[in-house]
């Protein structure tokens, strides 16, 4: 295994194929990106926060519809393209696509990734994972910045995404996860931390 150079410095890489790397990685966030080995950086308070807020909510809307299954940022997704499996920070597969599942990683591309935006991430986030996901066929990726109120939704459209944005509500219906909308602006709430009660009343989940 050799060693190979990236311009994020918070981020340790090393050069294998997806098979060594479902066989070789560590207990820990890491990700094969290009044909790369990466060992994330430890997350940040913001990230998480964003995070658990909005894993919480997928996850106790689609439990309440049985619409399959969400995962978080430790699983492993083998999307079918060559030196490119990811661990997106959230993603979701239908119940009618349930064969993908394995005991250790999903075998394929999911209905939706989430990428919740990084210093040493949102670059690949924007360009080589953005490109992967794309071409895996993967129906809906996120990106959801922790800090700032900046959300992209891209949806595919034949071989591409297309960016959509929210309605003039302000809410983001989702077609990966039937039925599923957002206010992205639940992510960033003048006062405190996300909270995904209110959030969930106005879905109806609870």
């Amino acid at each position: 295994m050799s060693v190979m150079t990236k311009p994020a410095p918070t981020q340790a890489t090393f050069a294998m194929s997806d098979h060594e790397f479902l066989e070789f990685a560590p207990e820990r966030k890491a990700e094969l990106i290009g044909g790369e080995f990466i060992l994330a950086s430890p997350a940040s308070r913001g990230h998480e926060r964003l995070f658990m807020f909005l894993a919480t909510l997928l996850n106790t809307y689609v439990r309440h519809h049985n619409l399959g299954e969400v995962f978080g940022s430790r699983t492993a997704v083998r999307l079918g393209v060559s030196g490119e499996v990811y661990e997106p920070d959230i993603c979701f597969v239908r119940r009618e696509r349930s064969g993908l599942i394995t005991p250790t990683y999903i075998d394929g591309p999911p209905d939706l990734a989430v990428e919740i935006l990084s210093r040493s991430t949102q670059h690949d986030d924007r360009t080589v994972k953005k490109a992967g996901y794309e071409q895996a066929g993967v129906a809906e990726y996120w990106l959801i910045h922790p800090e700032r109120p900046l959300a992209e939704f891209y949806r595919l459209t034949g071989v591409s995404y297309s960016l959509v944005l929210p309605d003039e509500e302000g809410i983001f219906r989702s077609q990966a996860v039937p039925g599923f909308w957002l206010k992205p602006a639940w992510f960033w709430p003048d006062v405190g931390d996300p909270n995904p009660l209110p959030a969930l009343r106005e879905l109806g989940v609870i």
